[in-house]
């Protein structure tokens, strides 16, 4: 079970999806898509697509952060799952990115 502080965690960043989705008035068709990335990917997304949203996560917390998530958004389109299998995850800072493949800077 997740404890309290990666569920508010998981909860502040959905509604961060939430709420950049409506700023840049995102319509029904659009979505989010989820990658886990460290600092250099992040800043490769970031100068790429525009609105991402980022939230740190630490590796012993990503499998219970991204469970929250998939309750969501279970049915976006994310490289989380196979990352989490393939990676020694323990020695890099680690984000959960998402961005709108269609919405490019």
């Amino acid at each position: 079970m997740a404890s309290k502080a990666i569920e508010l965690q998981a909860k502040n960043y959905l509604s961060d999806l939430n709420n950049t989705a409506f700023e840049y008035g995102f319509n029904p068709v659009e979505h989010w898509e989820f990658s886990l990335a460290n600092e250099k990917e992040k800043s490769a997304i970031e100068q790429k697509y525009y609105p991402a949203v980022f939230t740190e996560i630490q590796a012993e917390h990503l499998f219970d952060f991204y469970s929250l998530m998939l309750v969501k958004y279970g049915n976006s389109k994310s490289d989380i799952g196979w990352k989490m299998d393939n990676q020694n995850l323990n020695k890099t800072r680690l984000f959960i990115c998402a961005f709108n493949p269609e919405r490019m800077q």
